[in-house]
């Protein structure tokens, strides 16, 4: 049976998708809600600057901030999106957003703090020495101390990257298992299928980059993120493809 396919202006906003839900529900509530609590760690510690010095000092943080903010707002369009698109909100969708939220406020400060040395380090322009940063009392201490504590720091950042992701695989397989209940139509099951495999791929980056830093002592470990790019452009190819010999077949009928 050919199953029916989706086109139209109802369709196209979101790749194809009808969004089974357009309410927030109290689940999603909740998740922005933490969320949110999320991004005001990444600045609860800020002081406001007492001189022009202290302000300096925090401006140059400002593309850290940005970075961890544009990241937690990738974690909320993502569960954003899902939720419209599929409108579940049963027992496997509410384990695993608790688990998301978990993890979310668990990694603020390692997140923080890792994106915060990695700007520093390469603002300083000296790779061989760690970058430095001033205490409360002005005293000046290395933010980490030898590449032990940057093999540590690596895993801790690996396992909340693929912990993230990981749960957003497992909610579009949830997504993927129920298609049927959910009459996906066949771009929509396309959509969901690659978007399973987008996040699968982003969780296996991250492992890859846990187990070589904690496993392996390898300072590769930071270079495992650089596979992101080509192999999102692999997907994104793979799923144009899918896409367009659907679409060559015009909108039909179950």
């Amino acid at each position: 049976m050919i199953r029916k396919h989706v086109f139209g202006v109802n369709a196209n906003h979101d790749s194809g998708f009808i969004w089974r839900s357009r309410e927030v529900s109290r689940l999603e509530g909740f998740s922005d809600a933490v969320i949110g609590f999320a991004v005001t760690l990444l600045v609860v510690s800020l002081e406001v600057p007492k001189t022009l010095d202290d302000l300096l000092i925090s401006m140059g943080g400002f593309v850290a901030f940005g970075f961890c903010f544009a990241l937690l707002v990738l974690i909320w369009h993502t569960q954003y999106t899902w939720f419209r698109r599929y409108g579940l909100d049963d027992t496997p969708t509410f384990l695993l957003t608790m688990v998301l939220l978990f993890v979310v406020l668990f990694f603020v400060y390692p997140l923080k703090f890792f994106t915060a040395f990695m700007m520093e380090w390469v603002r300083s322009g000296d790779f061989r020495h760690f970058p430095s940063t001033l205490l409360a009392d002005g005293r000046s201490v290395q933010m980490i101390g030898d590449m032990g504590q940057l093999l540590k720091m690596m895993t801790i950042y690996s396992a909340g990257y693929a912990a993230v992701f990981g749960i957003f695989a497992l909610m579009y397989w949830h997504a993927w298992r129920r298609r049927e209940e959910l009459d996906l139509s066949d771009l929509e099951e396309i959509e969901t299928r690659f978007s399973l495999m987008e996040h699968a791929m982003h969780f296996a980056v991250g492992l890859l980059g846990a187990i070589l830093a904690s496993v392996a002592h390898s300072a590769f470990a930071m270079f495992a993120f650089f596979l992101i790019a080509p192999l999102q452009i692999l997907q994104g190819n793979l799923r144009s493809r899918a896409r367009k010999k659907i679409e060559a077949l015009g909108p039909t009928a179950s």
